[in-house]
């Protein structure tokens, strides 16, 4: 599995850090598995904070061709 990680110059310890636990936890795969096979939460609020991010990629997020 491959993991995409991006930072800026402040951030590359800290992400190094990130990608050394990772890779050290065996985890990615147990989180993704986990993520994979939970019910998305659909209570008002949860559909409420979808529609906020949505709204915000909508606006400063281009597509990617």
């Amino acid at each position: 599995m491959k993991i995409a990680m991006a930072n800026d110059h402040a951030g590359t310890a800290l992400k190094n850090e990130i990608k050394a636990y990772l890779k050290n936890e065996g985890i990615a795969m147990e989180i993704v598995k986990t993520w994979l096979a939970t019910e998305p939460l659909m209570d008002e609020k949860y559909r409420r904070r979808v529609k906020k991010v949505e709204e915000i990629n909508n606006q400063y997020c281009v597509p990617v061709k």
